[in-house]
């Protein structure tokens, strides 16, 4: 089912929603983003629900943001994966998680264009969103494998939903702070 924009973006476009060094992207930019990202994905690439969509999150910067909300809108899970994995390493986890598209390398200057182009445009657009269950898979994280093997670490919609909303309520004028990359939050 489409959906309308969520409530933060609309009371707040202007406002930082995201920030990576010396990188931001407003709600309004973050969504538009995203979107653009979703539709890439189900409409170019055929994403969909229970999919496993591997992406970079190590040197992304802001946009990585979208990257990550897109892959969610669309139903697939996010596979973050550390840049400074090495290559075995990489080649274990994508071997074990077997995804259906690797943000991480593919098509990377079509999808720098489209986020480009997507920084202009309606809030209320439309996007590919579709419904999930609160169990469904929403992320895989892999530890470094430091100690030993890669291990995956399965997070729910619903875990992901109360790790970065305390309380399961965010104030509108509320913020999340994440010092960490994304690859460490649910290892």
């Amino acid at each position: 089912r489409w959906s309308r924009s969520p409530r933060c973006v609309l009371l707040q476009p202007d406002q930082p929603a995201f920030i990576s060094g010396k990188q931001s992207l407003s709600y309004a930019q973050l969504w538009r983003g995203s979107v653009a990202v979703a539709r890439w994905l189900t409409i170019d690439h055929g994403i969909g629900p229970g999919d496993r969509v591997v992406m970079s999150a190590g040197s992304q910067g802001a946009w990585f943001a979208a990257k990550y909300l897109g892959t969610h809108l669309v139903g697939a899970s996010a596979v973050p994966l550390d840049d400074r994995l090495a290559e075995t390493t990489r080649r274990s986890i994508l071997d074990a998680v077997a995804p259906a598209f690797n943000l991480a390398g593919d098509d990377q200057g079509e999808l720098t264009a489209i986020l480009a182009a997507s920084a202009v445009g309606p809030l209320e657009s439309e996007n590919p969103r579709v419904s999930h269950q609160s169990s469904d898979t929403a992320d895989i994280m892999f530890t470094s494998g430091s100690t030993g093997k890669s291990k995956g670490v399965v997070i729910s919609h619903r875990a992901n939903y109360l790790r970065t909303h305390p309380g399961s309520q965010l104030e509108p004028r509320g913020a999340t702070v994440c010092m960490y990359p994304l690859f460490h939050m649910g290892a």
